[in-house]
């Protein structure tokens, strides 16, 4: 079951309720680096990548902008067609592209982005974590294509999954690395 129909009923569902998640994602964002501040800079120190590391960042630093584009471009055109009920696309000959076809290309889409970023900086469980949300996306699209109501539960799953993986590796970071004790002149 999900939200959404609660906050039709009550008026409250709004493209502004994504200001909402946005704060909340900051606020997340705020957390991790207050805890690589304090938890993991203290046992492990500043770390400092070498330069192939850098070049490849900065490469794909490069390629993220332009997804990021891309991505924006793409949003504005959903946002146009959903609330303006105008047409994705300003071209003289409209087609019925099959939206099926377009959630699996989104989660393919999805789970390839990832899979480059853990390609590239040598983690293997992004490719991982691309899978989960690729196919949390598409199972979540095809459920609501064929009962007519959103289902958010397989996004849920997936990012329920990622997080015990995250949880699983902080402890095991913890573990590894006892923190240090802090002596009066190093203050």
């Amino acid at each position: 079951m999900s939200a959404a129909p609660w906050l039709d009923e009550n008026g409250l569902r709004s493209p502004w309720n994504m200001v909402v998640i946005e704060v909340i994602g900051f606020a997340i964002l705020g957390g991790v680096l207050i805890t690589k501040k304090r938890v993991t800079t203290p046992r492990i120190g500043q770390v400092k990548f070498g330069t192939a590391r850098q070049t490849r960042i900065k490469q794909l630093s490069f390629g993220m902008a332009l997804v990021f584009i891309i991505t924006i471009i793409l949003f504005g055109l959903t946002i146009r067609a959903i609330y303006f009920r105008e047409p994705l696309w300003s071209l003289p000959i409209q087609s019925n592209f099959p939206l099926d076809i377009v959630h699996t290309g989104a989660g393919i889409f999805i789970f390839i982005i990832f899979s480059i970023i853990g390609l590239v900086n040598n983690i293997p469980r992004m490719v991982l974590y691309g899978f989960l949300f690729g196919l949390g996306y598409v199972a979540a699209t095809a459920l609501q294509d064929i009962t007519g109501n959103p289902f958010y539960w397989p996004w849920g799953l997936s990012g329920l999954i990622v997080v015990i993986i995250g949880v699983i590796l902080f402890i095991r970071f913890l573990n590894q690395y006892p923190a240090r004790a802090v002596y009066p002149a190093e203050l």
